[in-house]
Parts: C-alpha cells; sequence; structure tokens
C-alpha cells in the first residue's frame, strides 16, 4: 500500500468522512457526543486493487458533566444548646451553600428523638416556622438537595423549651 484512506462514519447522521494519509496516522475531526464507525482502505499507485479493513465503532463521549453535592447546612437559629422561654411557634433558620450554586430545596427534620427522622417540609427558603411544646427538647437537622439530585445532610442541632 501507497497510501491510506481513513473512513469515519458519523453513525448520528450518517455523514461519511474520508482522510487520506501515506503513514499509519491520520488527524480526524469529531463531533462530541456521537457515535462513529471507522475503517481503513489501502491503496496502491501500482494497482487499482483496494483492500478494505475490518469496520470498528466507538462513542466520541462529550465534555465531562461536573456536579458537587451541596455543604452541609448550618444553624442560624435557633443555636445547638439554646434554651427558649416560651413554647408555641419557634423559627428555625438555617444557611446553605453549593460550589454550583444551584441548591433547589432544604428539607427540615424535626424530632424530639436524635436522629431526627420526622420531615416537616420542603423549603426553598432558608427558614421555617415550627410548632413547640414546653418542657421539650428538639433535634433537628437539613438535608440540602441541587439541581443535579446531589444531597447532603447537616450534623443534628438541638434545642429546648422551657
Amino acid at each position: 500500500a501507497d497510501k491510506y484512506q481513513i473512513v469515519t462514519v458519523n453513525l448520528e447522521n450518517n455523514a461519511k468522512s474520508t482522510n487520506q494519509s501515506t503513514t499509519n496516522q491520520a488527524t480526524v475531526t469529531l463531533n462530541r457526543g456521537a457515535r462513529y464507525e471507522w475503517y481503513v482502505v489501502s491503496l496502491s499507485n501500482s494497482s487499482d486493487v483496494k483492500e478494505t479493513s475490518e469496520k470498528w465503532r466507538f462513542f466520541n463521549a462529550g465534555a465531562g458533566l461536573e456536579s458537587h453535592p451541596p455543604f452541609p447546612a448550618t444553624a442560624v437559629a435557633p443555636k445547638t444548646g439554646n434554651t427558649l422561654d416560651n413554647a408555641g411557634d419557634v423559627t428555625i433558620k438555617w444557611s446553605g451553600a453549593d460550589p454550583d450554586n444551584d441548591i433547589v430545596s432544604f428539607e427540615l427534620l424535626l424530632d424530639t428523638t436524635n436522629p431526627p427522622t420526622t420531615s416537616i417540609g420542603t423549603y426553598t427558603t432558608t427558614s421555617a416556622v415550627v410548632s413547640t411544646v414546653a418542657g421539650t427538647t428538639y433535634h433537628w437537622r437539613i438535608i440540602a438537595k441541587d439541581f443535579k439530585n446531589n444531597t447532603s445532610q447537616s450534623e443534628v442541632f438541638s434545642f429546648a423549651i422551657k
């Protein structure tokens, strides 16, 4: 063989591309995220006979996607160990952050047992009002969820009502 044709076929749209080379290498432009088939045709200057290789298939992956889970939420109020004077409605506040800045919701778990397992609700804000009873200790935790469904759980925070 004196030269080679490198044939690539985009299997998404059947577009065929042929590149010639006099060595066993060639540069081919490919689309990301596409399936391809390729083969080589050997050509000779002294003969009309062409030899075609077997066909190979591959997928040219696109750019990698990265998605980071949110950082665990931190308590703003009431802080762990605080004792509140009055029973009734208490506003629980937290802060949350995500390296991708794509938090979509916060789930508040609140219970009189540790760790808390009762979901009070899912919020798009960083606070919730809960009803409390005097003489009770409450444990709470936040599960932050981002756009890619990555989650993180905060530590368990506790407060008491006199």
